[in-house]
């Protein structure tokens, strides 16, 4: 009996030295300014030439992409510039008369050739986001080689559709007057978005050939669009708590009629355009399942897509990684590399 009191003391001391040993480790939250990719850097005055933001080491990340569906033609390997180009940067450019109708714009410094050009637009269940909200993106696409204007547009409830759309093409108009100046090629202009973004940018991809404002179909054409966390369908979306009601069906409902606004009901065999969709497999609030329906029309169709879940990402974790360079990071970037350079 003493030997068993002896072996029970004995375990009841190691499991306590293990608990105060495990006690003594730091734990990490990821803070909501790194959840956004936000950044810090105070915004020059507009048209003013900033210093190229400090460069980070490219770091990858360990969990690994998967593919659903084979594309007709996948996107090649990553080609990311190994060294971060310096950028000069212009702030709150105005492309409209509303307050919302500002942009920022990226080019990467001693540019000796008319570079491709990305427009980025944010997400934020259209009533709310801003352009700061994802300005780490933009610089990182900009240091790889890409003019990136990041764009702010007219939100609910003050504006309905189309509104988005017309901002768009009021940025197209404004790359067409000013391109020039700011080392871009007309010819080749993608477009990327995270959540409410990817739905205007895949929206706004497939009906280009409308005048959403005087000779807007006649403006300079996007051909590569990489949506993020997209909204393509109602498929699993749920629209019926008073916040998603306000926002997605106010907008939506103020469409066309027949499509509600949805890309996947714009869908032509004469889109020439090019998608990678890129989706987190834990996101809740656009569920991977309307993408890989998004995905498949598009197919059906013949519109070139390919399609990328990762594994352990949910909607915000989905871009988070990206000015790190992170996988997500890199399928973009040589998505953007194939298709515009």
């Amino acid at each position: 009996m003493k030997k068993i009191h002896v072996g029970v003391a004995l375990v009841v001391l190691l499991l306590t030295t293990v608990v105060i040993a495990l006690g003594s480790f730091r734990v990490f939250d990821v803070n909501e300014e790194g959840a956004t990719g936000r950044s810090s850097n105070q915004k020059p005055t507009p048209t003013q030439t900033a210093q190229a933001s400090p460069s980070v080491p490219p770091t990858k990340s360990t969990s690994q992409t998967q593919t659903p569906q084979t594309s007709p033609s996948p996107t090649s390997e990553p080609t990311q510039s190994p060294t971060p180009m310096a950028i000069s940067t212009y702030n709150d450019v105005s492309y409209g008369t509303d307050p919302a109708q500002r942009f920022d714009v990226y080019v990467p410094k001693n540019a000796d050739t008319l570079l491709p050009l990305i427009i980025f637009v944010h997400g934020g269940a259209w009533i709310a986001g801003d352009k700061s909200n994802v300005s780490a993106i933009a610089i990182f696409l900009a240091q790889q080689g890409f003019v990136v204007i990041n764009m702010n547009y007219r939100l609910l409830p003050n504006f309905s559709y189309p509104a988005p759309m017309e901002d768009i093409q009021m940025v197209l108009q404004w790359v067409n007057r000013n391109s020039e100046q700011y080392s871009i090629d007309i010819t080749r202009i993608g477009m990327s978005g995270h959540s409410a973004g990817g739905h205007l940018i895949a929206l706004y991809a497939l009906t280009q050939d409308k005048d959403y404002i005087a000779g807007g179909s006649t403006l300079p054409r996007v051909y590569a669009i990489a949506p993020l966390a997209g909204g393509y369908t109602l498929q699993g979306i749920n629209i019926t708590s008073p916040r998603r009601e306000d926002t997605i069906m106010e907008w939506l409902s103020t469409a066309d009629p027949q499509s509600l606004g949805l890309p996947i009901d714009q869908i032509d065999s004469n889109d020439h355009v090019t998608f990678l969709l890129l989706h987190g497999a834990l996101d809740v609030n656009s569920p991977p399942s309307q993408a890989v329906l998004f995905y498949n029309a598009l197919v059906a169709n013949g519109v070139p897509a390919e399609l990328k879940i990762y594994p352990g990402r949910d909607h915000v974790t989905l871009v988070s990684g990206i000015p790190n360079n992170d996988e997500v990071g890199q399928d973009l970037v040589s998505f953007f590399n194939k298709n515009l350079k």
